[in-house]
C-alpha cells in the first residue's frame, strides 16, 4: 500500500481505522474521506488529508482517487440499521450502487477495495431472500415475498418447505477465503427460521429461542435474551443438533465456490467446516459427530476460462466416456459422507476417472488434437510398411521415400505437440463447470445452473495477464472481452451465463 483512501472515515471503525493506517504508512499517504455533515474533527481532520467521497457519486469519488494517486480503497460507507430500517432506497443505494461505483473505480484506476462484513450481509440478504422465493415459485407456491412465503407454511408442508430451501444453488465463482458462503450459510438458517422450517428430530420448529443476524454473524439467544451455547447433557443438545444437522445439509447441498489460488481455497474449505463445528456435539458413544466431506464443493481453478461453453450439448461426448450422470451425482452424494478412508479413496478415483474420460473426449475432439493424431497414424502405418519392406531389402529408392514421407511427418507432429503444449498450458486451470459440480446438471446432462452467484470478483487489468492466460479467454466466447478491458466484466458475464 502506498496511498489509501478510508471512505467513511468518521464512523466508529473508520477513525479508528484511519488513525491506525495513518501510523502504519505516515499521516500524508492516508485520505480520510467523509460526506458533508459528518466532517472530520479534532485530530482525525488535523493528522492528514480529508476529502468529501460520497460513494453516490463514482466521479466524485474517482476524483479523489487521481489526485492522491490512491491504490487502495476502504469502504465503510453505510447507514446505521435503525436509519436503513426506515429509508431502505437510500440503504439500497449506498449499500449496492455505492459499492458498484467504487468497484468500477477502483476497475479503471487499478486499485484494491477492502469492504465491511456489512456489505457481505447486505448481499446475501437480499439475493437469497429472493432466490428462496423463486425456487418455491419454480415449485408452485403463489408468493412474492419470504412474508407471503411464510403465510404458506404450515404443519402439513414444513418438512416439503425446508426441503425446497435446501435445492437452492449458492456459487462464489471468486470465492477467496469464503467470507461470502459463510454469509450466505448465516443467511439461510435466517431464513429458514423465519419461515418456521429449522426443524427439530421431532419436525417442529425451534422455539424459545430467536435467531438474527447481526454484523454478518449468526446471533442466537434465549428467552431471557442469553447467547446459546452448547453444554453435554444438557437442554443445549436439541438446538445443537438442529444447527448441525442445517448447517451439515445447506453446506453440503447449497454452497459452491471456484479460486484460482489453492491456499485460497483450503482456507473457505476450512472456514466452512469451523461454522459447521461450531454446533458439533457428543453422540450417545460419547463421541463428537463426524463431519461430512465438504472440500468437493469448493474447486481450484480459473472460473473464467474453460474448453467448452455451458450451452454447449455434451450428450455425445458424455456418452463416448461413458458418463452416466446419475452415476456421477451419486458418486459425489457419497463421496460427502463416506468417512471410511480406503471407501472415500475408491470413491474419489472413481470420481476422478469418469472427470478424465469425459475431459479426454473433449481434449480429442479438438481440431488440432484431431490432426496431430491423424498425422501420428499415418506416421505408425508408413514406419510398419518401411521395417516390411526393410526386411525384403528389394527396393532402396522405395524405402528412401518412405523415410521423406516419415521426415516430414515427425516435423508435422513435432509442430502440432508444440501447439497442443501451449494448449494445455491455456487449459491447465480451466473449470468445467458442468463436470465440477454435477449438483447443477439435469438428468440429461445439460448446465441447469445455480439459482445465485454472489462474491467480489477480480479486478484485474487483462493486459497485465501472461500471453497465454489472455489467449485462453480471448477463445471463451466472451462479448466483453476487450484486451485492454478488466477481468471483472468476463466474471460478471459468465456470472450471468451461470445462473
Amino acid at each position: 500500500m502506498n496511498n489509501i483512501l478510508v471512505i467513511g472515515s468518521t464512523g466508529q471503525i473508520g477513525s479508528e481505522l484511519t488513525f491506525e493506517l495513518r501510523s502504519r504508512y505516515g499521516n500524508g499517504h492516508v485520505v480520510a474521506g467523509y460526506i458533508i455533515g459528518a466532517e472530520p474533527k479534532g485530530e482525525l481532520a488535523e493528522s492528514g488529508p480529508m476529502e468529501i467521497t460520497d460513494v453516490i457519486d463514482g466521479s466524485h469519488v474517482a476524483e479523489v482517487v487521481r489526485k492522491y494517486n490512491i491504490d487502495t480503497i476502504y469502504n465503510l460507507a453505510a447507514l446505521l440499521s435503525v436509519v436503513a430500517e426506515k429509508r431502505p432506497r437510500l440503504a439500497w443505494r449506498i449499500g449496492i450502487d455505492g459499492l458498484w461505483n467504487i468497484l468500477e473505480v477502483a476497475r479503471e484506476n487499478n486499485c484494491a477495495v477492502f469492504t465491511p462484513s456489512t456489505i457481505t450481509q447486505f448481499i446475501c440478504q437480499h439475493t437469497l431472500e429472493r432466490a428462496v422465493v423463486e425456487k418455491f415459485r419454480e415449485q408452485g407456491w403463489e408468493c412474492s415475498s419470504i412474508k407471503e412465503l411464510k403465510e404458506l407454511i404450515n404443519k402439513g408442508n414444513r418438512e416439503l418447505a425446508n426441503h425446497i430451501v435446501n435445492a437452492v444453488r449458492v456459487c462464489d465463482p471468486s470465492v477467496g477465503s469464503g467470507h461470502f458462503l459463510v454469509s450466505a450459510l448465516n443467511q439461510l438458517i435466517e431464513i429458514k427460521y423465519r419461515l418456521g422450517i429449522l426443524l427439530d428430530d421431532e419436525g417442529l420448529p425451534v422455539a424459545n429461542y430467536n435467531i438474527k443476524i447481526i454484523d454478518d454473524e449468526l446471533v442466537i439467544r434465549d428467552e431471557e435474551g442469553k447467547r446459546f451455547a452448547y453444554k453435554r447433557n444438557t437442554g443445549t443438545l436439541k438446538l445443537q443438533k438442529v444447527l448441525f444437522r442445517e448447517k451439515r445439509d445447506i453446506i453440503e447441498n447449497c454452497l459452491f465456490g471456484v479460486d484460482i489460488n489453492p491456499n485460497s481455497v483450503n482456507i473457505c474449505q476450512l472456514r466452512l467446516w469451523i461454522e459447521l463445528l461450531k454446533n458439533a456435539y457428543y453422540n450417545d458413544s460419547t463421541h463428537l459427530v463426524t463431519l461430512p466431506n465438504i472440500d468437493i464443493n469448493i474447486k481450484c481453478g480459473d472460473s473464467v476460462i474453460h474448453r467448452k461453453r455451458l450451452s454447449d450439448d455434451l450428450r455425445g461426448e458424455m456418452a463416448r466416456a461413458r458418463m452416466n450422470v446419475q452415476e456421477y451425482k451419486q458418486l459425489v452424494a457419497d463421496y460427502k459422507n463416506i468417512h471410511d478412508k480406503a471407501k472415500r479413496k475408491e470413491k474419489e478415483a472413481r470420481l476422478n476417472e469418469l472427470k478424465e474420460n469425459i475431459l479426454y473426449v473433449i481434449k480429442n475432439d479438438d481440431e488440432l488434437y484431431r490432426k496431430r493424431n491423424k498425422a501420428q497414424a499415418e506416421w505408425n502405418e508408413l514406419t510398419s510398411s518401411m521395417y516390411a519392406d526393410a526386411l525384403d531389402c528389394e527396393d532402396d529408392k522405395k524405402n528412401e521415400k518412405l523415410q521423406e514421407k516419415i521426415a516430414k511427418l515427425n516435423k508435422k507432429i513435432e509442430r502440432y505437440n508444440e501447439q497442443i503444449k501451449e494448449r494445455e498450458e491455456m487449459y491447465k486451470q480451466a473449470v468445467e463447470w458442468r463436470f465440477a459440480f454435477p449438483e447443477v446438471l439435469d438428468d440429461n446432462g445439460r448446465f441447469a445452473g445455480f439459482d445465485c452467484i454472489v462474491g467480489n470478483p477480480p479486478y484485474i487489468s487483462i493486459a497485465k495477464l501472461k500471453e497465454v492466460t489472455k489467449k485462453a479467454l480471448s477463445k471463451g466466447g466472451y462479448t466483453s472481452f476487450d484486451s485492454n478491458g478488466d477481468i471483472c466484466m468476463l466474471f460478471y458475464e459468465y456470472g450471468m451465463e451461470l445462473l
